[in-house]
């Protein structure tokens, strides 16, 4: 039985796009062992109808214990998860690639909802330093409620 606590990472995947599948891939191999993390590698790989997506979206989101949003790349389905995700009041985590267009939507709803705003990183060593600290700080929030 795993007692790993829950990742849920979302974030755009585009088949052309190689370096979001390695970014993706470096993330549940730097964190897999502290956590039991579904990123959008998973999801781009799940073929059922349209509302088996969504539901899949919602359960993966709800059941998660933290939320990773990454929002370098717009995506409307991330968006949909996003909202989810705040609506749930969940524990999460956003952040995006220097120079990303984040929208004034998500920006609005984190600072309306009380959650940190999006953490720009410039590479993956910074992301995974920026996901490390965060996470740090998000579990001892936990810890002390």
């Amino acid at each position: 039985m795993n007692n790993k606590p829950k990742m849920y990472v979302t974030g755009a995947v585009l088949s052309s796009d190689e370096n979001s599948f390695k970014k993706y891939e470096m993330i549940k191999n730097y964190f897999s062992d502290r956590y039991d993390i579904y990123t959008p590698l998973e999801t781009s790989k799940f073929k059922g109808t349209d509302e088996e997506r969504y539901l899949r979206a919602e359960h993966s989101v709800k059941n998660a214990d933290i939320v990773v949003h990454d929002f370098s790349q717009i995506s409307s389905g991330q968006g949909v998860e996003f909202g989810i995700c705040v609506m749930c009041n969940k524990p999460m985590i956003s952040v995006a690639k220097a120079g990303s267009k984040v929208s004034a939507i998500v920006k609005g709803a984190l600072t309306a909802k009380g959650f940190n705003p999006v953490i720009m990183y410039s590479d993956e060593e910074e992301l995974l330093k920026v996901l490390e600290d965060s996470l740090s700080k998000l579990n001892k929030n936990i810890c002390e409620k």
